[in-house]
């Protein structure tokens, strides 16, 4: 069986019963992902969602990327015994800089004619959130 690549998703930034918006990485480029469309599948009991991914500057995979090296901070000072788990999903002095890069992330720049791409994703969440895409027509 083909094993589907899977990519790192970055943030959800709007949720409801699954990832709306964000980003991640499609082809190990940064995306915005944005749903627009979703069902119900009662045989797999699971959301069948479609996403617009747009890809993002080289700037804001540099914010994207700090950004999870302060949660896998964390993630490592928690392993260690260093801080406990009332303060996830950051260290306190990281929460500042994490909210300064949401905030730069999520004034993306207008989507250039044609850039958008139509994909299915299926989230894997766990301590790293992945996604596989499919792309559609």
């Amino acid at each position: 069986m083909k094993e589907i690549p899977r990519d790192i998703v970055f943030t959800i930034d709007h949720w409801y019963d699954g990832a709306l918006e964000g980003l991640a990485h499609f082809q190990g480029q940064l995306h915005y992902y944005e749903c627009h469309w979703r069902d119900w599948q009662e045989t797999a009991a699971e959301w069948l969602a479609h996403y617009w991914l747009t890809p993002l500057d080289p700037d804001a995979c540099c914010l994207a990327q700090e950004m999870l090296a302060l949660e896998e901070g964390w993630r490592e000072a928690f392993r260690t015994g260093a801080t406990t788990e009332a303060t996830r999903p950051l260290l306190p002095q990281d929460r500042a800089r994490h909210e300064e890069i949401s905030q730069l992330l999520q004034q993306k720049p207008a989507d250039p004619p044609n850039s958008r791409l139509n994909a299915q994703g299926v989230f894997y969440y766990g301590p790293q959130v992945f996604v596989e895409w499919t792309l559609l027509e």
